[in-house]
């Protein structure tokens, strides 16, 4: 199928589908005046700047600059190609086409990346059959079998054993026709100054380490012996297929079995991942102890399902939940915890199983609270409660929670329970929430509708002439008899960043000669599409901040107001080169000479 017809299939989606919705699907969004507003998922944002016109279709973060329409996003969300964020954005909306079903796209395959990932295949099946099939492997199957995991268990998550002998690999490969660099492009060794390689994780049982799609990317080592002067676990180093801090430890497994169930359990790490899969629960997936990050965040939100947060019930797994359930509300995820109210003394999952067994297990994983009661649970814990100032602070603490609830049955029971753990009269914490919500009303009800400030945002200087090159491209992109008439003149804009938006305005004109008028979110989906631009991503952000442009900034279109913007252009132009001129002249002439040039350019009597 030719790119032109993808364009105007993707263009029918984009006219039957609402951008809000599309990012929707994927982040939490609030309205915000005419517009709408999210935390931007393209870089470590805590404030909404992720602006989107649900008018125009398009959206605009004002603070990394991403841009684009609803095909663009799920571009840069998914991280897939244009043709394949076409037919899922279709999907969203529910919008059926049958020649969407007639894209294909064949992704060109790097030689030097698939050898990398053959190699690290060809690896991980070496430490399986290492495992089962050589003689030392036979104490690494006992250590595994003492701690519970039978062969199906082992076989399902595909562990393995690298054997003490760090060379046998080594020579199993090379013996595949690996070279000693794409064997040290995987990460289980250096190349030392004899120029040689052996496995880091010699002697280790091996849990392979899979990103979304099922390749392995990394392993995870883990010590069978009792020496404490060891690492517990050695894990791959940065590759270039591999960082711990986006991966998910079992996501490959448990995605499909997310979607069927409509949860997924985070644990910290291997072991609590497999007791999950042991009491027969599929859908989990672990840190592998890693601190959450924004990468973490968008795999899960893109499995829309709820997340079962449940990590260790020490001091540092309870911290940590502390800091994921900020994250989460700040990216509106929809999450539950697990309860951590609890009697008994283990700290993990994988305890848990093998004191109690499964049963006990999955009651205690059912066992959900929402963020108010876990926060409740946990400052209870952690505060001392025989202390007036932490008394304070807890309820400070709480009051926040319950500013945020909907429900005012749910407020009561809040402060019930606030006043019977603090001792606080009930009537004086009723009071002060009434408060505490009068404020917040009067904070909402002052809040102004977001401000843009187009000019600052696209770089454009005070100079006047940069100004005028600004409000040139604005009519350019809002009406098509603007375009004509700037053709017809064969105007010449200075500034670089301009220059290159009206020409690609007119290039998409040329091409589309009987549109009426331009369309931003069609323009961006034409800019998308096409392979002509270095910097497409920057030419998007551009146009986004020119679409963005309030109203009533520049007058509306009128062809003698744009004859007289034209007009006024190329005035200034002349006088900006006359200006440079008179520098140009002064350089050599007397103070005298100086002063009567500075008169003649003042006079308009300067001859260059």
């Amino acid at each position: 199928m030719s790119n032109s017809n993808i364009l105007e299939i993707s263009k029918d989606v984009l006219r039957n589908c609402d951008i809000v919705e599309v990012i929707s699907s994927r982040i939490k969004v609030v309205k915000k005046g005419r517009n709408y507003a999210a935390v931007c998922p393209f870089h470590d944002d805590t404030n909404p700047s992720l602006m989107i016109s649900k008018d125009k279709q398009i959206f605009k973060c004002f603070v990394c600059g991403t841009s684009g329409n609803a095909i663009t996003f799920i571009q840069k969300f998914d991280k897939v190609n244009f043709f394949e964020a076409t037919k899922e954005v279709a999907k969203i909306c529910g919008y059926h086409d049958d020649r969407l079903e007639g894209i294909q796209f064949v992704k060109k395959k790097n030689p030097e990346v698939e050898s990398l990932y053959n190699c690290l295949n060809d690896i991980s099946n070496f430490y399986k059959t290492s495992l089962f099939q050589s003689e030392e492997g036979k104490k690494a199957l006992e250590y595994l079998h003492n701690r519970k995991l039978d062969d199906e268990v082992i076989k399902y998550f595909d562990i393995g054993y690298s054997q003490e002998n760090g060379k046998n690999i080594i020579n199993f490969l090379t013996n595949k026709n690996y070279s000693i660099k794409t064997i040290e492009r995987t990460g289980i060794g250096h190349i030392n100054d004899r120029l040689s390689i052996k496995d880091n994780n010699a002697g280790r049982v091996i849990f392979p380490l899979k990103n979304e799609n099922g390749q392995v990317v990394g392993f995870s080592a883990r010590r069978i012996n009792d020496n404490k002067d060891e690492a517990k676990y050695i894990n791959t180093q940065s590759t270039e297929v591999f960082n711990k801090g986006t991966l998910l430890y079992n996501l490959y497994n448990a995605k499909n079995e997310a979607r069927k169930v409509n949860y997924i359990y985070l644990v910290e790490g291997f072991m609590d991942a497999i007791a999950l899969y042991r009491a027969g629960i599929k859908s989990v997936v672990a840190l592998m102890g890693t601190a959450l990050t924004s990468d973490h965040i968008n795999e899960l939100r893109k499995l829309g399902v709820e997340i079962r947060i449940c990590l260790d019930l020490d001091s540092a797994g309870q911290l940590n939940t502390l800091s994921i359930i900020d994250k989460f509300s700040e990216n509106g995820l929809n999450y539950k915890i697990v309860n951590n109210n609890v009697t008994f003394k283990e700290k993990d999952s994988d305890e848990i199983l093998d004191k109690y067994g499964s049963e006990f297990l999955i009651k205690f994983l059912n066992n959900l609270i929402d963020r108010s009661e876990w926060l409740l649970n946990y400052y209870a814990k952690t505060l001392n409660l025989n202390n007036s100032d932490d008394k304070k602070k807890l309820v400070k603490i709480m009051m926040k929670e319950i500013l945020k609830l909907k429900s005012n049955f749910d407020v009561d029971d809040y402060i019930f329970r606030l006043s019977k753990i603090t001792n606080y009269d009930r009537q004086l914490l009723n009071n002060y929430y009434s408060k505490l919500l009068k404020l917040k009303e009067k904070k909402i009800n002052n809040n102004t509708d977001f401000k843009i400030n187009i000019p600052d945002n696209l770089g454009v200087s005070t100079d006047k002439l940069d100004k005028i090159q600004f409000k040139i491209v604005y009519y350019l992109l809002n009406s098509v008899e603007a375009i004509n008439i700037f053709k017809s003149k064969n105007t010449y804009l200075p500034n670089k960043k301009f220059r290159l938006i009206a020409n690609t305005i007119i290039e998409y004109f040329n091409s589309n000669i009987n549109i009426q008028s331009i369309d931003a979110n069609d323009f961006i989906t034409y800019l998308s599409s096409s392979n002509e631009y270095n910097d497409i991503n920057s030419l998007i952000s551009d146009i986004t901040d020119i679409a963005f442009c309030k109203k009533n900034m520049f007058p509306p279109y009128d062809k003698k107001e744009f004859l007289l913007t034209l007009d006024q252009f190329e005035f200034l132009k002349m006088q900006k080169r006359d200006k440079q001129a008179l520098i140009e002249t002064c350089k050599n002439l007397s103070e005298d000479q100086k002063n009567q040039a500075t008169k003649n350019y003042i006079t308009g009597n300067f001859k260059r």
